[in-house]
């Protein structure tokens, strides 16, 4: 995922388990009468493994934002550029 050995390290030392249902349990239909809420979904256009999910997101309303060049592990190994595409509005 384009990690530097530090990087890695850097890493496994926070990272926690992640139940599996956060990726196949839907969100709850928001309460009748409010509108939904906004969302983003940020595709790390160098990981070709989530381009479809990104699609999805994107087919239900959600706004896109594509970090260019950028594995899933940007915010770790490229996190200017993350900053940059967040600051984007539109």
């Amino acid at each position: 995922m384009g990690l530097t050995a530090a990087d890695l390290e850097w890493v496994s030392a926070r990272a926690r388990p992640m139940s599996r249902a956060t990726h196949e349990e839907p969100l709850p239909d928001p309460v009748s009468g409010r509108p939904r809420p906004p969302a983003t979904y940020i595709w790390c256009a160098k990981s070709p493994f989530f381009a479809g999910t990104a699609k999805t997101a994107r087919r239900r309303g959600a706004r896109l934002l594509t970090v260019e060049g950028a594995t899933h592990m940007a915010p770790v190994t490229d996190p200017e550029r993350v900053c940059a595409v967040l600051g984007r509005t539109g």
